[in-house]
């Protein structure tokens, strides 16, 4: 006789428009294998319509909708609320794994309801660390509290794998690559960019959201009006929903038509951007992945990385300092970069990572 075929189901945790990119691919991959794996994706709802459009981009349609967000929440809220739903769902669910990714309150809230309901967490990107319990606020804590309640941690690189050996954290790390790198080459065949530039120019693309640059944002907006007045170069700034950012932005940024302020664009758009910008501009970190990968420079707006691996090569930390800023830009957009690095993954790590719970 034959054995018993065990489909294991996996409940996804996610609510951000990186989470939603980092982790489509994974639930693409999982559904092609329904010898293998069920799904069942939960939207917390924390970046509501970033990743909704993420969800069309890449088909994906969440099994459950958490209307948990409020303008101006605080931490405390956010958590309280994704957590006290996840709890229910899960119990109900009763999944073989709760699989979260990052260092996001969703993040946080779906490993500690996965851990209270006593069901395995499989936590992606996990090991990351900036070794500054403040920078960036609140995700390094996040992360480093997901790792105590985490049964299987799946590292991007070795140097993560690292953190988590340094932290005492032995059994079950395995280093697969970044899955952001996957959704890339599900999208790379797509058109070029089409926003209204003259072509002979050097194109920059901006981005910026981490709350913590807030307060530094004058600089780095005297930086961007210098670069697209004296610079010769034309600026793209999808402009991150925060009316915070947006306040700040309105104030400092001068208008010119070297910068096109436009609204967040999808992903499949954003990755059309990146693959024709000249230099990036960001204090994401999902675009200091992603950018070395397609062979673009990356100017890091920010005072620590926890991306370390191409710093130097493909990848320069600046601060929030205008001079320093301004400096690198003109500095990458004289010498030009076209190497793809593949310090993150090759974009196979949905299929290494589907491999692993298989054989689990």
């Amino acid at each position: 006789m034959g054995g018993v075929l065990i489909v294991k189901k996996l409940l996804f945790v996610l609510g951000t428009r990186p989470e939603g990119i980092k982790m489509c691919p994974l639930i693409l991959e999982a559904n092609s294998r329904r010898n293998e794996f069920s799904t069942v994706v939960i939207n917390t709802g924390q970046h509501k319509e970033l990743v909704d459009s993420v969800f069309n981009i890449f088909k994906v349609k969440p099994n459950y909708n958490l209307a948990s967000m409020i303008q101006n929440q605080t931490l405390c809220y956010s958590l309280s609320n994704i957590l006290s739903a996840l709890g229910q769902i899960i119990k109900e669910e009763s999944p073989d794994y709760v699989i979260v990714q990052g260092d996001t309150t969703s993040t946080f809230a779906g490993a500690l309801a996965g851990y209270y309901n006593k069901i395995p967490v499989v936590h992606l990107e996990a090991g990351m660390r900036s070794g500054d319990l403040y920078s960036p606020f609140p995700e390094e804590g996040n992360r480093k509290m997901v790792s105590q309640i985490t049964d299987i941690h799946f590292c991007a690189t070795d140097s993560n794998k690292e953190n988590l050996l340094k932290e005492g954290i032995k059994e079950n790390l395995f280093v697969v690559g970044n899955t952001g790198l996957d959704a890339i080459n599900l999208v790379l065949s797509t058109t070029q960019s089409e926003l209204p530039f003259n072509k002979a120019q050097k194109k920059v693309l901006l981005t910026l959201h981490r709350r913590e640059a807030f307060s530094s944002m004058s600089p780095v907006m005297e930086a961007i009006n210098y670069l697209s007045e004296y610079g010769g170069v034309q600026i793209t700034f999808p402009m991150h929903p925060n009316p915070n950012l947006r306040k700040v932005v309105g104030e400092k940024l001068k208008n010119n038509d070297n910068i096109k302020c436009i609204e967040p664009l999808d992903y499949t758009e954003f990755v059309k951007e990146m693959a024709s910008a000249d230099v990036i501009l960001t204090d994401s970190g999902g675009v200091q992945e992603e950018a070395p990968f397609l062979g673009k420079p990356v100017v890091v707006i920010r005072e620590k990385t926890e991306r370390t691996e191409t710093l130097g090569k493909g990848s320069h930390l600046v601060g929030y300092s205008k001079t320093k800023i301004v400096a690198k830009t003109l500095e990458l957009l004289e010498t030009g970069y076209n190497t793809p690095d593949y310090s993150y993954g090759d974009g196979k790590s949905s299929k290494r990572i589907c491999d692993i719970l298989s054989n689990k």
